[in-house]
């Protein structure tokens, strides 16, 4: 692969982070999350993949510390959408809270990295991305388990509705086999004097 195609698939990529990002934490809690900021962040990250596709590699790479600055913001904006989300008392909240503190944490800790800023030999992106993730793991797992448990307790709780419904009829039956058993004895009774009489 030549230096530019690489440049540009390395571009591409972690300025599609933004806009996919921002469509994952909209459908993730869109009680908390504003349409008009994501559209912002999404329009962003599109003009950001075009300078990539459309522009010089000398031209894209100027418009990194720009999309830092996006990035950073970004960040911010999460952590008051998942603060917001644990003040809510969402199931799981707190798991997501901490585990993005810790992302945001290691974005910030990169950036000053890459600037200069900092001196350090490590990059921490990827481990606060691993956290993140298996932090999202056990969040869709404590979701999918009380899902389970709702269904299984929706489904008991029908299951004896069934059965009472079914009680109640079946006493209904059989009242209604008495009631027609009576008037079927006082029809014949009545009948009976009738034919007596005559």
């Amino acid at each position: 692969i030549s230096w530019s195609t690489l440049f540009h698939i390395i571009y591409i990529s972690g300025y599609a982070a933004l806009p996919l990002f921002v469509l994952y934490m909209g459908s993730l809690y869109p009680k908390q999350t504003s349409r008009k900021i994501e559209l912002i962040y999404l329009l962003l990250g599109i003009l950001f993949i075009s300078f990539v596709l459309f522009g010089t590699t000398q031209f894209f790479t100027s418009t990194l510390p720009y999309y830092e600055f996006i990035a950073l913001t970004f960040v911010i904006y999460s952590v008051w959408v998942l603060f917001q989300s644990f003040l809510a008392k969402e199931e799981g909240s707190l798991i997501a809270f901490t585990a993005f503190l810790f992302l945001g944490a290691t974005i910030v800790h990169d950036l000053l990295l890459f600037q200069d800023i900092i001196k350090s030999s490590t990059d921490l992106l990827p481990y606060g991305f691993v956290i993140y993730l298996l932090a999202q793991v056990l969040i869709l797992l404590l979701r999918y388990t009380n899902a389970f448990r709702l269904v299984e307790m929706h489904t008991n709780n029908l299951e004896r509705l069934v059965e009472q419904r079914t009680k109640e009829l079946s006493r209904l039956a059989d009242q209604r086999a008495l009631l027609l058993k009576e008037l079927t004895h006082r029809v014949k009774n009545n009948l009976q004097l009738v034919i007596n009489l005559l």
